[in-house]
């Protein structure tokens, strides 16, 4: 062979080789399903149960990451490094990584943190209130913006994974998570699923289901816990959740359909039962509805030694615990300290033939994919350029906001027209008490620095004290006591008082609590200061308790929940720079012997109804307050008309000499070979005169003139308002008496915004077409009104406000009133056409 033979079987030898060393999955141009199948088809059985490990920091020395592959890494709450530093953060991931580098295939650990209301391991991060209160404020930008800050805080310290948000309907209030969740209501916890979009960014023409994270400022979030976990029997934590699957689709999976249509990375299991089965071994809730029905193409993860639990006592029986698990749907399962007992024992069963190969291909797929998506292959070093963002001044901004559109004001005032707040900021003397009032770790609650929290100087921020100190007048005296005793208050002649008291912190099974009483010296501080001078009560804590008893001496009281770091919130708001916007996301009950309750049973008798939330009515109010001067301007051109109105129709009404009521809740009949329009009242009902009767055609559903019926028949209508439901008043005249009216009118004394008709009592969406009616009139007067009030409030031209006034009060109207959508109810929409004439 000669020379040239040799170099040319050396380059094809080459070419052969380079052929065959390419690996696609290294490519970022390449297609992300095809990166996942070319990694998957190299790995070995060790490399795919390692990436199906999570294990725990303080385990996971380097020999344990490379030689065991392991997949995943995380902190518990409270695990940190010895430094609590981003710098210190940083370096532990970034040694880690460095040993997942460095395995045959190169495949990056993922590292998880609880980031559940801020990245609130860290210290000096952001605290941002914890769900209980961002419910409140019914505000799905102000979660996103929150997903945002928080993901920027995590990537300082070179984390990209975080086991948030927690998307539970908590249905008991006694359950030691409650706080975690955003509401009782389905509706509200779904509408705040957009939390994830701030975590991970919005997915642009991205399949449904499929994981999505948009860059390296963005984190994978997980939707936690699947499923029923808010549910559970008297609020046990752990417990069993008895509920059909309907109820159990309605009220608590609902959330999860929008995480996953928003690329929700990955989903926590939960460590409750659904009827008596334990969550980790289900898997028609894992594998059939979350995989396939809802379409979810991203991992399945365990909650910490989740699995173990799926015996009693917990691990009791470790290799059926795998077994159950894996073949259930789990992919990844947060060991997280024993692993050599999770690998050796899955790898048997995998090589017994208990768990197929399928399943663990599924599993790494789905793992793999995560990685894949977020950008883990390109960028797997902490970049040290986000430490800036931890505890940035925009983000306790953004924190500040959000405290103060959570607070809910549930009492202003012991009398009517006496309210305490706003409170003034120039006065002599204040006093400010209670355990909580000058505490960031009470604040903030559990899930803070460590995973139970604690109270006292746990991170930065500002308390409601320095607050306080911060929003009054240099000259005001604040005096201070934690714990005041009978006489302090009125020893100190102070001109009022702000108590802040509530419950110490708490996560999980430590906060279960069958009682929900104000604990510690909460109640005795509460009686000894608001029994001698003027007091508002500012209650922190991680859902309702029992303040019946102690309400009437509270001249007013404000639901704080867990603010987090940045009190000033508080003080925006008591101090009148701001107006409350908060509502209750949660049934505030009088007694624990009612629960649970929750808005809409059948028995609801609530301290405070969910939804319920005052406002003082301050200028700046985002919540649509108004000032003195404009509460003025309201009253005359929305209660004057009225009155005008009203008084003209009682001169009409004393014009006539037979008025009778015909009332809407005697049922009426069909008339004999009449349509369902026509009704007449039941035997013994009082009639009105029926040579002047209105006959609802079936066609029009218009009174015609002229209609006769059997004698002494009248048809049975009732009139929907907002907010209330009044019964319709028929006036007829005696025969030859003249209304100057072509048809029956209606008396009402609150203008609807919708107008839905009924017969006998029940409702009856109809439409109507060509209708003149005296009480349309006076509603179509009140409406005009109204928007003259909005239009005068914006421009501020009071001659216009009167001469349009005074054109109101004196011509008359045509109204025609057209339904645009057949059947009116709630939310349909009326379209009034008016005319002077």
């Amino acid at each position: 062979m000669g020379k040239g033979s040799y170099v040319t079987l050396l380059l094809f030898l080459g070419f052969v080789s380079s052929v065959f060393s390419y690996e696609l999955y290294k490519d970022p141009s390449q297609d992300v399903e095809a990166r996942v199948q070319d990694l998957l088809s190299r790995m070995t059985l060790a490399e795919k149960v390692g990436q199906m490990t999570q294990i725990e920091r303080q385990v996971a020395n380097n020999s344990v990451v490379k030689e065991l592959f392991i997949g995943s890494v995380l902190s518990g709450g409270g695990s940190v490094p010895e430094s609590n530093t981003p710098e210190a953060w940083q370096d532990l991931v970034d040694r880690l990584q460095n040993e997942a580098l460095s395995t045959r295939l190169g495949i990056p650990m993922i590292y998880g943190i609880d980031a559940v209301h801020g990245h609130n391991n860290v210290y000096g991060a952001t605290i941002f209130p914890h769900n209980v209160g961002l419910g409140c404020t019914r505000d799905p930008d102000l979660v996103k913006r929150i997903g945002v800050a928080t993901a920027l805080e995590v990537r300082a310290t070179g984390i990209p994974y975080v086991f948030a948000p927690c998307i539970a309907t908590c249905r008991d209030p006694r359950w030691g998570r409650c706080y975690e969740s955003y509401s009782e209501k389905t509706e509200v916890v779904t509408s705040l699923t957009d939390i994830i979009l701030g975590l991970q960014g919005e997915p642009a023409n991205k399949t449904a289901g499929y994981p999505f994270v948009a860059d390296s400022s963005k984190v994978a979030a997980c939707a936690k816990h699947f499923v029923g976990d808010g549910g559970t029997t008297n609020g046990i934590n752990e417990n069993n959740t008895v509920i059909d699957y309907k109820g159990l689709v309605d009220i608590h999976m609902a959330p999860y359909f929008d995480s996953i249509a928003k690329g929700v990375s990955t989903v926590m299991i939960s460590y409750t039962s659904w009827n008596g089965m334990k969550m980790h071994a289900n898997k028609f809730l894992v594998t059939q509805v979350l995989k396939y029905n809802l379409n979810f193409k991203g991992f399945v993860i365990s909650d910490w030694e989740g699995i173990d639990r799926i015996t009693s006592p917990a691990g009791a029986n470790y290799t059926f615990s795998i077994l159950s698990s894996i073949n259930a749907g789990l992919d990844m399962i947060m060991v997280p300290n024993n692993y050599s007992q999770f690998i050796n024992g899955l790898t048997d069963l995998v090589n017994g033939g208990y768990i197929n190969m399928h399943r663990i291909n599924d599993a790494v797929t789905r793992i793999l994919r995560v990685k894949f998506t977020m950008g883990l292959f390109e960028k797997p070093m902490a970049d040290r350029s986000y430490t800036k963002y931890l505890g940035a001044e925009d983000h306790r901004t953004l924190a500040r906001e959000a405290v103060r559109k959570s607070l809910v004001l549930l009492k202003n005032g012991k009398e009517v027209g006496k309210p305490l707040l706003p409170l003034s900021k120039n006065v002599a003397k204040i006093i400010v008490a209670g355990s909580h009032a000058n505490d960031i770790g009470r604040q903030c609650g559990g899930w803070t620095i460590t995973w139970q929290g604690s109270n006292g100087t746990t991170t930065k921020g500002t308390t409601i004290l320095d607050a306080v100190k911060g929003a009054v007048s240099p000259t005001t005296q604040v005096i201070y006591e934690p714990y005041p005793q009978p006489g302090f208050a009125k020893s100190q002649g102070a001109d009022y008082a702000i108590v802040v008291v509530g419950e110490a912190p708490y996560a999980e099974t430590f906060g279960d609590n069958l009682n929900l009483t104000i604990p510690e010296a909460g109640i005795p501080t509460i009686q000894n200061v608001c029994g001698e001078v003027r007091c508002l009560v500012i209650l922190v804590s991680g859902r309702p308790l029992v303040v019946e008893p102690f309400l009437p001496t509270m001249d007013a009281f404000v639901a704080a929940w867990l603010p987090g770091s940045e009190g000033a919130g508080v003080t925006d708001v008591i101090f009148g720079d701001y107006d409350f916007v908060g509502t209750l996301a949660r049934t505030w009950f009088k007694s624990v012997d009612q629960l649970p309750m929750n808005v809409g049973d059948e028995k609801y008798d609530p301290l405070f109804p969910f939804g319920h939330g005052l406002k003082m009515g301050t200028s700046n109010s985002s919540g649509g307050g108004i000032n003195l001067k404009w509460r003025l301007l309201h009253i005359c051109c929305w209660v004057l008309p009225l009155i005008i109105q009203m008084l003209k129709l009682s001169t009409l009404a004393r014009k006539t000499k037979h008025i009778r009521h015909c009332r809407s809740s005697v049922c009426g009949e069909n008339v004999e070979g009449g349509s369902e329009d026509w009704m007449v009242p039941r035997q013994g009902a009082r009639f009105c005169p029926a040579e002047t009767a209105a006959l609802y055609s079936q066609s029009h559903h218009v009174p015609m003139k002229g209609a006769h019926m059997q004698k002494g028949t009248i048809p049975m209508k009732k009139v929907g308002f907002c907010p209330t439901e009044m019964s319709t008043m028929f006036l007829y005249p005696e025969k030859g008496e003249s209304t100057g009216l072509s048809s029956p009118f209606l008396i009402f004394t609150h203008s609807p915004r919708t107008f839905s008709w009924t017969e006998c009592g029940r409702w009856k969406r109809r439409s109507l077409c060509d209708i003149e009616l005296f009480a349309i009139k006076v509603s179509a007067k009140l409406i005009l009104s109204r928007t003259l009030f909005c239009v005068i409030k914006m421009s501020s031209i009071r001659v216009f406000f009167f001469m349009s006034l005074l054109i109101l009060l004196h011509f008359p109207f045509s109204v025609k009133s057209t339904i645009l959508r057949n059947g009116v109810g709630r939310g349909g929409q009326v379209m009034l056409a008016l005319s002077v004439s």
